[in-house]
């Protein structure tokens, strides 16, 4: 009896133990599993270029940059960091005391999926030179520092700063790039460390206080470890705009061995910059932080001038598109009007034996000044400026037109234009002639003007003489989407155009539809465009001599989607017959089927 019992108990023992293991393995078994599952989870993110960090492994101390953004919020930066992992050998020493080389391999090619032959081979060559090895560099857009693990393994981190601009040339010089902090930056501002990286040139320099984002205090004023990000830049910039024109204006800049090229595009309204193209740029992702010594020595002394910004900060001579101006001068300050007629037969002599030509030397006949602003004729705006002694009132409209000021853009580097004058050249001790009075009535000489400031004119006039100061920059927002600041419409002047505006428009109207107009190119193109070119005389200093050169411009309004837009095309610099409106042209055939077939 005694037995039977003893027996069954041993029997219900046996049973439990048997359930017992076989929990326990189960247990390990779904360990194991949990285990595998987090190290394929970690190899995985770094093979799609994401890698956590612990902060005790690099010293990366700064909150992520903010990005810029297009009209219609198409990305234009972003902040793909590069971090270099190494060896550390001092740490590796400490390793090698309570691990085999074997097993330190095994545990670094887990996190961070590398063969453990190719880490053993690292960690020889890290023992034998005594210094820390690389052995991966891994890409990541967000920082993670909550991998305790990593505080275990014999590695360190280094951060390579990347930001990376997705428009690097047809955006360089709006958004600008970045560069590590200086050591004068250091000293005078406590939030940068030596790995801060800091905007050096255009917007990113200029909203460096809103793109940098912040650190939280404690309560004694001193930085935590704890960041808010930056906040993230809104452009009026219309990418696909932007995009095509570099393109285009690169083809006719090379076309016509241009020295480079400027393009501007202003909603006629408002002001607001849809495009701001400066050809050649330069490549924002090479230049940042000095990632290619060699791309910029290349170009630093380049005759294209990448780093200078040929639509706010290059101003040249007008040619005939100043003639808009002497018109206004002209009309507003009652030296002509539309009835009045001049008959231009080529040439006329002045008193010293000098002629004074139409282009070509060409026979124009009778005209009114819409005619002569179609035709873009030298001798009518000669003459009325001599017969009624206007030179004086067509200097005054140019400044009234803010062409010897700023436009006031929201960009650093702008330059004023400059518009000769007797009053200058007296002041200069020199004389003032007729042929300098029909020289700055038609846009040559020593007048200059960027295009900026063109674009700026034609919208004034088409806006019935409001000025507004153009604008890159529409929002900032933060990390949140809140936006923290937007930007309006200025209105810098009001410019009585009562007399002028009509007829000036009228006449660039002509000058695309009427047969004899000098655009009438355009005239196919359903964007009722309105045109006036010119054609300016240089020269440029080539291996010592001085070779003839022409600047071509053709400013103007288009309409697209029922909205007003001004424009301007500068070619600096280019052959005796440089023309810049085929870049118009093509431009606005793009933009009529979308951007679509290589545009």
């Amino acid at each position: 009896m005694n037995k039977y019992k003893l027996g069954k108990k041993i029997s219900i023992d046996s049973i439990l133990i048997k359930i017992l293991i076989t929990i326990l393995l189960i247990i390990y078994f779904i360990s194991l599993v949990l285990v595998q599952l987090k190290v394929s989870w970690i190899a995985s993110s770094v093979n799609e270029s994401f890698f956590t960090i612990n902060k005790n492994h690099t010293s990366l101390h700064h909150p992520v940059r903010g990005n810029f953004y297009d009209l219609e919020y198409t990305k234009l930066t972003d902040n793909l960091n590069e971090y270099i992992i190494y060896l550390d050998y001092f740490k590796l020493l400490n390793s090698i005391n309570t691990h085999s080389k074997d097993e330190i391999s095994n545990y670094i090619s887990t996190y961070i999926n590398l063969s453990k032959h190719y880490i053993a081979q690292k960690i020889q060559e890290s023992l034998e030179k005594k210094i820390n090895i690389e052995i991966k560099t891994a890409k990541i857009k967000n920082i993670d520092t909550s991998l305790k693990n990593l505080d275990l393994l014999p590695i360190k981190i280094q951060l390579k700063l990347n930001r990376t601009y997705y428009y690097g040339e047809e955006l360089s010089n709006i958004i600008g790039y970045v560069g590590k902090v200086s050591l004068d930056e250091l000293k005078s501002d406590s939030f940068y460390n030596f790995d801060s990286i800091v905007g050096k040139y255009k917007l990113e320099q200029q909203l460096e206080g809103d793109l940098r984002g912040k650190f939280l205090l404690k309560n004694n004023n001193e930085y935590k470890e704890e960041y808010i990000p930056g906040n993230s830049v809104i452009l009026n910039i219309n990418s696909k705009w932007q995009k095509s024109l570099y393109k285009i204006l690169s083809q006719y800049t090379k076309e016509y061995d241009a020295a480079f090229g400027g393009a501007v595009i202003l909603e006629t309204s408002s002001g607001k910059v849809r495009a701001l193209v400066s050809y050649p740029g330069f490549d924002s992702n090479k230049i940042s932080n000095l990632n290619n010594l060699d791309y910029y020595n290349k170009l630093i002394n380049s005759r294209s001038k990448p780093f200078l910004d040929k639509t706010i900060s290059q101003a040249a001579a007008p040619g005939s598109t100043f003639k808009l101006i002497s018109a206004h001068g002209l009309l507003e300050n009652d030296k002509i009007s539309i009835n009045d007629n001049y008959y231009s037969n080529r040439c006329i002599k002045f008193p010293n034996g000098q002629e004074f030509c139409e282009y070509g030397k060409f026979f124009y006949g009778n005209m009114n000044i819409i005619r002569a602003i179609y035709k873009s004729s030298n001798l009518f705006f000669c003459n009325y400026t001599l017969k009624t002694n206007a030179t004086d009132f067509i200097v005054k409209s140019a400044k009234e037109f803010n062409l010897e000021n700023f436009s006031l853009i929201d960009l650093p580097g702008e330059v004023t234009g400059n518009i000769d004058s007797p009053q200058k050249r007296k002041s200069l001790g020199n004389e003032w002639y007729d042929g300098d009075s029909c020289n700055i009535v038609i846009g040559q000489g020593a007048t200059s003007v960027t295009p900026i400031q063109m674009a700026a004119i034609i919208a004034a006039f088409e806006n019935n003489g409001k000025y507004y100061v153009p604008y890159v920059v529409d929002k900032i927002i933060d990390h949140n989407g809140l936006v923290i600041k937007e930007f309006t419409p200025r209105l810098l002047k009001a410019i009585d155009v009562s007399k002028s505006r009509d007829i000036i428009l009228t006449g660039m109207r002509e000058g695309v539809t009427n047969s004899e107009g000098i655009v009438r190119s355009l005239n196919y193109l359903p964007n009722n465009v309105k045109a006036k070119t010119g054609t300016a005389e240089s020269f440029e200093l080539v291996n010592g001599s001085l070779v003839p050169r022409t600047h071509g411009w053709i400013v103007g309004s288009f309409e697209y989607e029922n909205i007003l837009y001004s424009f301007t095309v500068h070619l600096n610099n280019g052959i005796e017959k440089t023309n810049a409106i085929p870049v118009v042209k093509n431009f606005l055939e793009c933009l009529n089927k979308n951007f679509i077939n290589n545009c």
